[in-house]
């Protein structure tokens, strides 16, 4: 999904199929491909956290000291955040955003965050 050469702009959660925003689009997914915007509308809130709890493999997501962010630190280093907060919400319509980071997989693909914004 991240690679530039093979961008895929599909998730399917819950069987449902959302897209991603295009590439550089104004509030959508950015240029680089580190940070992808879904229309999430027929997705429930509910859903997307099972999404993001199956992303860290069965590693609780706990809630941290800010409302609203739940985080879980794999085995691996990589660390899983679920947020309902974000500093460009106004600008991507985002109500929740799962932040990915130091995974040693993406380390091939990116050095950065990865971001998976779902609107």
């Amino acid at each position: 999904m991240l690679d530039k050469k093979n961008p895929k702009n599909e998730l399917v959660i819950a069987g449902i199929e959302v897209k991603a925003t295009p590439r550089g689009s104004v509030g959508g997914s950015n240029k680089s491909g580190t940070t992808k915007v879904f229309d999430s509308r027929a997705l429930t809130d509910a859903q997307i956290k099972d999404y993001a709890q199956q992303l860290t493999g069965g590693v609780p997501l706990k809630q941290t000291r800010t409302p609203g962010v739940y985080m879980a630190e794999l085995s691996d280093g990589t660390t899983v955040r679920l947020r309902s907060v974000s500093s460009s919400d106004q600008l991507t319509k985002a109500r929740w955003t799962i932040d990915i980071e130091k995974n040693p997989t993406l380390r091939g693909v990116t050095d950065q965050r990865v971001e998976l914004k779902f609107r």
